[in-house]
């Protein structure tokens, strides 16, 4: 199985909170499209509970059977109904002492919920099929979804309001891996290719893994997988190119549908994945040429130095380099290389935000003004 990687600071937060709401006993309901490592962050609510010795079982909801369901859920006495020649333990059953993930919880069928709300309201009272005996489960339940089910309005008719408030003590939204490159730069740095000790990073040229870091990813982490472990062998002198990642990131896909951008025009399916990813750039990278990063790297710390009188010898000041200068000194010179001098009010920084891969144009326009204040005699 996969490991859990959390480089982005939206992930980090998502981590700290699960495992908060772990070490209280909280329920939790994680929301996010397929192929963000639900399932992962499950496990890791478990390992942080109080029942990590306990079994970890993992039910997808899609797949039971409606006729069966109760007997899934609860188990069933033998005789109950055709077929069960035994004693049958259920899901309940099997994760009694630790913890329940209801995967797709959407798909959980109305009968389903009636009865996991009676589980939920009598502290883990239920019988199997066909069998009065009523007995005891003491598993804690964490749900995923990739439907929106904290909006009412998605709820309605589909999912019981009541069931949900008990379920949801915490919900977490865990956003498509498209606007979180740093985990995908994060699992280029920890994988690698079959038979190789290198890591995908290291076997990469610069074009290919910024392709990479660019592209939509619809399946997010399962798709990015899938798609690492069907790159060709190489011998330990070469490089994956940009030709490669393109050859294979075009199968079962339009000739435009990769990059999406021509002439410097969006077409009909960028602006499609653009929606899904507001971080895909607004024109090609190759309109603008490689950024000088040694030279950007002096010119930053030159002006700290100067400022300072002393190169860092603290964690604060790792950072104040870093912020202060290093990212300024970045933005204001691929702003430069983008769009060369430019009055600074005919700039749109929440265009610019999506062009370098920043969160937001706020602090794009931050570290411009610092920029121009610290590196540029510009008024």
């Amino acid at each position: 199985m996969a490991a859990l990687i959390a480089a982005s600071f939206a992930m980090q937060q998502i981590v700290l909170q699960i495992t908060d709401a772990a070490a209280r006993g909280q329920r939790v309901v994680i929301l996010g499209p397929t192929g963000v490592g639900k399932e992962l962050l499950a496990r890791r609510y478990h390992e942080s509970s109080p029942r990590r010795n306990g079994p970890f079982v993992a039910l997808n909801c899609a797949v039971l059977d409606r006729l069966l369901l109760y007997a899934q859920l609860f188990g069933a006495k033998r005789g109950s109904f055709t077929g069960a020649m035994a004693d049958l333990p259920g899901i309940i059953d099997a994760s009694d002492g630790g913890t329940l993930f209801l995967d797709e919880l959407s798909e959980l069928p109305k009968d389903a919920q009636a009865a996991l709300l009676r589980f939920l309201d009598t502290q883990g009272e239920y019988h199997r099929l066909g069998d009065p005996r009523v007995r005891h489960a003491t598993c804690q339940i964490v749900c995923a979804s990739n439907t929106t089910l904290n909006e009412e309005s998605v709820r309605a008719g589909r999912f019981r309001d009541d069931l949900w408030f008990r379920l949801a003590a915490t919900v977490l939204v865990v956003s498509p891996l498209c606007q979180r490159t740093e985990d995908i730069a994060a699992c280029l740095r920890l994988r690698s290719p079959a038979g190789s000790t290198r890591s995908f990073e290291a076997s990469l040229s610069f074009g290919a893994r910024e392709l990479l870091l660019r592209d939509p990813w619809p399946g997010n982490f399962r798709e990015l997988l899938n798609f690492l472990d069907g790159l060709p062998l190489l011998s330990s002198e070469q490089q994956y190119t940009e030709a490669h990642v393109r050859a294979l990131r075009s199968q079962g896909r339009r000739s435009d549908e990769f990059r999406g951008v021509r002439s410097g025009h969006e077409t009909a399916s960028h602006l499609s994945a653009r929606r899904r990813n507001p971080l895909l750039p607004l024109v090609p990278e190759s309109s603008a040429a490689p950024i000088d990063w040694q030279g950007m790297m002096r010119t930053a710390v030159a002006a700290f130095l100067a400022d300072q009188q002393s190169p860092p010898t603290s964690w604060h000041q790792m950072n104040e380099l870093i912020e202060q200068y290093i990212k300024p000194c970045f933005v204001g010179q691929r702003i430069r290389q983008l769009h060369g001098p430019t009055d600074p009010s005919a700039l749109n920084f929440s265009a610019l935000a999506r062009q370098l891969g920043i969160a937001d144009g706020k602090t794009v326009k931050t570290q411009w003004t610092r920029y121009r204040e610290r590196f540029t005699r510009e008024p």
